[in-house]
């Protein structure tokens, strides 16, 4: 017992002389450890054993104790900071060997001590030998690793999971493979292919002798202003000896006789491209029935618009000449922004480019065509158009349209139209107001237009007191100026100079006698024929008037006969000369 004290005694006073703390609660373990130990050896043993379990004790606590102070400084210093976080990111590698070590511990209790120095000796074994000592640490990481373990293909199983899921919707595919869709665009290309396994069109020599054939395909209407031009023309034409088919998707009721119309019919579809095709597929089967033996070497094809294009390139492959008649162009028609547009566009060159002739119907359409094709130009024709009588030729009551103007009924009326200056000479006919009231008091005058001498006119009415008998209404224009010209019974022209011709069209149209001068005469005018001609003055102006109003005979003969020379100069007779013209000679 003396010398276990006395060993005990010297490890002590070791770790006093490191002066630490660690040191201290180290001999504190280590003193408890050791004198329970020889109290359990005594009591089992005896004396001898006791001896000799304390020399091993001593022996163990005296190879322990310098191990023990060249590691406690090193261990507070680095170790902590470093063993902290490296089990932290290692999960895998941790708990095996405290796992391992387990076993041992749990079999011998007493070797606990014995294998204390082996384990302290590498750094490592202390860290999972403190893990081991504490009974909570070791299961802490069991548990741990079980459900992180579990819940790893937990997840990998939700996400094989939503992946198939946005794979799944076959729904969208189907709407792509769409077979109906697809089954009209096959019928729709079988009809082009229905004149390909037809006889090819052919032409057939004729006689220098033998009457021009004219062609003519209209997609319109025959109550548009095209198809009013195709009827009337043709109905003169036929007059001046040329054949003439009209082939349209449907009847004219006022084709004139010996006009052959083929109504060809059209498909019912709401594609416009597709419906202009099937008039085209149409036509040509309705020119191959007209013309069994081959179309006359002759023939000229006249197209209206664009529709008629693919026929006009059919005929141009014959080498027969074509017309291409325009009113306008999808560029003043449309902004060019759809497909459609620029389709139509696409059919309007080509036709520019294969027709013999443009006819523009239009001014406007002139630039257009040209910037399309700068090379059309040579072929462009203008057409002529006849003076519009279809408004005029309305019945009305004169003595209403007079009431408007506070004139009455049976009041002789004279009418200006033009503008108030010099050059269209309203004063000539304001000066000789005065003369004409003293023979006629009943006479009224409307003057019509603005200008310089609106003003000076009122006052000279003012100053003569001519306010009674004259009216200076100012602008007037539309249907109110065709009544207005049809009510009045003389329609003076008076101009000091040439002037625009359509106010005695225009009462031409309307079969109301024309009073003017001799600066309008040209060769448009004949005087008591169809017009009463006089000088620029005043006297010469009574005497006009005053044949007029006094002498109804001749006021009905010069309407009749102007009429006449209106339908002969600027009807649909001239635009058919025209046209016969570019039959027989081609483009102009």
């Amino acid at each position: 017992m003396s010398r276990a004290k006395k060993y005990s005694a010297n490890a002590k006073a070791e770790p006093k002389a490191d002066g630490g703390a660690n040191g201290k609660a180290k001999e504190k373990s280590m003193s408890r450890s050791t004198t329970g130990s020889v109290k359990n050896a005594k009591k089992s043993t005896g004396s001898d054993a006791a001896d000799q379990l304390v020399m091993e004790i001593s022996n163990s606590i005296a190879q322990r104790a310098p191990s023990t102070r060249k590691r406690r400084t090193p261990v507070p210093a680095a170790k902590p900071p470093v063993a902290a976080p490296a089990p932290a990111p290692v999960s895998a590698p941790a708990p095996s060997p405290v796992v391992a070590k387990a076993p041992v511990i749990e079999k011998k209790a007493e070797s606990v001590v014995a294998t204390a120095p082996v384990v302290e000796k590498s750094p490592e074994p202390v860290v999972a030998l403190k893990l081991a000592a504490a009974p909570v640490a070791p299961p802490a990481p069991v548990p741990v690793a079980a459900p992180v373990a579990k819940a790893a293909p937990a997840v990998v199983e939700a996400k094989k999971i939503e992946t198939p899921v946005p794979v799944i919707p076959a729904p969208i595919p189907a709407p792509v493979v769409d077979a109906p869709a697809k089954k009209p665009a096959a019928k729709k290309s079988v009809p082009p292919e229905t004149p390909k396994s037809v006889v090819p069109l052919t032409t057939r020599v004729v006689e220098a002798t033998e009457a021009a054939t004219l062609c003519v395909f209209c997609y319109e209407d025959a109550e548009t202003p095209i198809g009013t031009y195709v009827a009337n023309t043709a109905k003169h034409l036929v007059e001046q000896g040329t054949k003439v088919h009209i082939f349209s998707r449907g009847a004219f009721a006022n084709v004139a006789s010996g006009v052959e119309l083929h109504v060809v019919g059209e498909d019912v579809t709401d594609d416009l491209i597709d419906r202009v095709r099937s008039f085209a597929r149409r036509g040509m089967k309705a020119v191959r029935a007209a013309f069994p033996n081959g179309i006359p070497s002759n023939a000229v094809l006249m197209g209206h618009e664009w529709a008629s294009i693919p026929l006009i390139a059919e005929f141009a492959g014959l080498g027969l000449r074509t017309i291409f008649s325009i009113h306008s162009l999808e560029t003043q028609r449309s902004d060019m922004k759809s497909a459609l547009s620029q389709e139509i566009l696409k059919i309007e060159t080509d036709g520019l480019r294969a027709a013999t002739s443009v006819l523009i119907q239009q001014d406007a359409a002139a630039s257009h065509a040209i910037t399309a094709v700068p090379e059309c130009g040579s072929k462009i024709v203008y057409a002529h158009h006849p003076f519009s009588t279809r408004p005029i030729v309305a019945e009305l009551d004169p003595g209403s349209i007079k009431a408007k103007y506070t004139i009455g009924p049976i009041d002789p009326t004279v009418l200006f139209i033009g503008d108030l200056d010099d050059r269209h000479g309203p004063d000539v006919l304001m000066k000789a107001v005065p003369q004409i009231l003293k023979n006629n008091r009943q006479a009224r005058f409307i003057f019509v237009g603005d200008g310089p001498l609106q003003w000076p006119l009122r006052v000279h009415a003012r100053y003569l007191l001519l306010e009674h008998a004259v009216r200076i209404v100012g602008h007037v224009g539309g249907s109110e100026l065709l009544d207005l010209i049809q009510a009045a019974d003389v329609i003076a022209v008076p101009s000091r100079s040439k002037t625009e011709e359509w106010p005695i069209l225009a009462a031409w149209a309307a079969k109301r006698p024309v009073l003017s001068t001799q600066a309008m005469i040209g060769s448009l005018l004949k005087h008591e024929e169809n017009s009463v001609v006089t000088y620029a003055n005043e006297g010469s102006m009574v005497w006009g008037v005053e044949r007029l109003l006094f002498d109804e005979g001749l006021r009905k003969k010069v309407a009749e006969n102007g009429s006449k020379t209106l339908e002969s100069r600027f009807g649909w007779n001239c635009a058919a000369e025209q046209l016969s013209a570019l039959l027989s000679v081609g483009a102009r």
